[in-house]
């Protein structure tokens, strides 16, 4: 038995088309949430099949796997990136004097790699607190209680 969301994702179907197969509910009822549709296998496959043909099958299938793949190696470029960044601007415990220097020569012989992803970095906080691409904060409501 496979959820809605799983087959959605699984075998490239909509909504519309998991309405014509058939379904069993589990779950649900007071303060659990609604019920779970689950759909059988072989009924989700023989519709993705007359959806999209085998060969497209196969051809979302691929896709999907070199997507994943592209992503996973980028997550791991990031990592990676992540530890010598970390390496560079580690402080040595001698003292100030070997902190400093340590801290100006990782900034003065920034790579081009470290430099993007610290743009990359700003970018994503700029975006998550809120900012607009001009730089200015987006048009936030505030709501005072008793006005």
């Amino acid at each position: 038995m496979v959820s809605t969301k799983e087959a959605k994702k699984e075998y490239f179907l909509t909504t519309a088309d998991l309405a014509t197969l058939f379904y069993e509910s589990y779950g649900g009822g007071i303060g659990c949430g609604p019920p779970m549709k689950c759909y059988v296998h072989k009924d989700l496959v023989a519709t993705s099949v007359r959806k999209h043909g085998r060969a497209g099958v196969v051809k979302k299938l691929e896709a999907r796997h070199k997507r994943e793949e592209k992503k996973r190696k980028k997550e791991e470029e990031a990592e990676q990136a992540r530890k010598r960044l970390k390496t560079i601007t580690n402080t040595s415990a001698d003292g100030a004097a070997a902190a400093t220097a340590t801290t100006k020569t990782a900034s003065a012989g920034d790579t081009q790699e470290i430099k993007n992803l610290r743009k990359g970095l700003l970018k994503m906080v700029k975006r998550n607190m809120g900012f607009q691409m001009s730089g200015a904060p987006k048009n936030w409501r505030i709501e005072v209680p008793g006005t």
